[in-house]
């Protein structure tokens, strides 16, 4: 009821209230007012500062010409709510993988992601909790427990074979603690957190995912979420998103793209294998297989490092 007036709308107007998927930070509903559409976002008092990361995120994407939904209202009062509420425009468009994209829609996306990782920053981590440490430190780190989980699961079987992937990404490691700056990236590219809008353009969603990081990483989630390993659309949209990036960011995409590559294929396969290992009850014994052969042709694959 409160919502309705500042929107300027009549207080006497229909309202149709609908379930969304998604919303695992924030629950979410799309609202019907007077014919206008809306999504609401309701954040618990604990993560109040996700709610204001992700309406500062909004405001800055915006700013640097980035589309992202219009957050049109934030009520901030948990004593009388119960929780924060973001209201944001709702956003009209599709969802797009795989062979549902078309030239136009690679492009979109290379403008949109050239765009955002161009905005820096000299600290890295989440958008509104920037790190001091070393991020090549972290990241081997989380790496490592990867590895330890894919051994657990006996999805890599042999000990050298962990000790040969481990040796590999601790080379990126001094590098990765040593960039002159850091770019803003989505952190979490995967197919409905993006929508085509009616008119073609590109509108990213859930920028509360945000990180200051390298923009490769975004790039290989893309490859392997949305372009589901495609190379042809691979070599398309870089293709389109390299020139949009400034010099520095460009250099930084070509040094570590094999890094995030992988990593991006070790993370996906952890996540398997711990769902093998906590649900084997209920997951067929033919999949552990599965990803033993993905693990083995990855280490057959495993690139040269860079001198």
């Amino acid at each position: 009821k409160e919502l309705i007036p500042l929107l300027g709308l009549d207080e006497k107007s229909p309202v149709k209230i609908e379930l969304a998927f998604g919303g695992a930070r924030s629950l979410v509903r799309f609202a019907t007012i007077a014919d206008r559409k809306f999504a609401l976002r309701a954040y618990p008092v604990s993560r109040r500062a996700e709610a204001i990361s992700h309406r500062d995120a909004s405001a800055l994407l915006s700013c640097h010409g980035i589309l992202v939904p219009t957050i049109l209202h934030y009520f901030d009062n948990p004593r009388n709510y119960g929780a924060v509420f973001l209201v944001e425009e709702f956003v009209d468009g599709i969802e797009k993988s795989g062979d549902a994209l078309q030239p136009d829609d690679i492009r979109q996306i290379a403008t949109e992601l050239a765009r955002l990782h161009s905005i820096h920053s000299s600290q890295w981590g989440p958008f509104d909790a920037l790190r001091s440490g070393e991020m090549g430190t972290t990241l081997f780190t989380r790496i490592k427990r990867q590895i330890s989980q894919l051994r657990r699961a006996g999805a890599l079987t042999g000990s050298q074979d962990a000790v040969k992937l481990i040796d590999w990404f601790q080379h990126w490691v001094p590098a990765l603690n040593s960039l002159p700056h850091y770019s803003l990236t989505h952190g979490k590219i995967r197919p409905g957190n993006g929508l085509f809008l009616p008119d073609g353009r590109f509108c990213l969603l859930d920028t509360a995912t945000l990180e200051w990081g390298i923009g490769a990483r975004d790039v290989a989630k893309l490859f392997r979420k949305v372009f589901l390993d495609d190379k042809a659309k691979a070599e398309f949209f870089l293709a389109a998103y390299l020139p949009g990036l400034e010099d520095s960011d460009r250099t930084l995409f070509h040094h570590f793209q094999t890094f995030f590559e992988l990593h991006t294929s070790v993370t996906d396969l952890a996540m398997k294998s711990e769902r093998l290992d906590r649900y084997s009850h209920e997951w067929d014994a033919t999949r552990l297989p599965d990803v033993q052969e993905q693990i083995a042709n990855l280490l057959k694959s495993l690139p040269n490092l860079p001198v």
